[in-house]
């Protein structure tokens, strides 16, 4: 799913970069999950954390067996956006980020004739289900 800030332009060049400093045996801590592209590529112990708890109840709720919406309207998204109280961080998670322009947390709807965001999003994250499933993941900050 795309993320505003995201890594997975460089993806495989940080992994080869940060892996030639790794142990063997040693964990690979990803204190800005974001994502979960870098993550998702590298093997062994892996710890993921992100200061955004929307994103890491989506991870969970992926791995769950939760399926996100393959469409999402306009109007939907805004009621999710000014009634947040009463949806789940996981469904929030999916549409401020993957049904959002530019994929900017509540940027705005993303609307462009032939393209369906949510059902990108949606498929983007059944691809990332099998690799983030050992993963411990957990919402702080970096500095924990």
């Amino acid at each position: 799913m795309r993320y505003l800030g995201g890594k997975s332009r460089i993806a495989k060049e940080i992994v080869e970069v940060m892996s030639a400093e790794r142990e063997e045996g040693m964990a690979w801590v990803e204190p800005f999950m974001g994502s979960g592209k870098v993550i998702s590529l590298v093997n062994g112990r892996r710890i993921g954390a992100d200061v955004n708890h929307e994103m890491i109840a989506l991870f969970k709720a992926i791995r769950g067996g939760w399926k996100p919406p393959t469409d999402v309207s306009r109007e939907f998204y805004y009621e999710v956006k000014n009634n947040q109280d009463k949806y789940s961080d996981h469904l929030k998670a999916f549409i401020s980020i993957g049904c959002s322009f530019g994929s900017k947390r509540w940027g705005g709807y993303a609307f462009n004739e032939g393209r369906n965001f949510a059902r990108e999003a949606h498929h983007s994250l059944m691809r990332l289900k099998s690799l983030i499933q050992d993963i411990e993941l957990h919402s702080c900050d970096y500095k924990k």
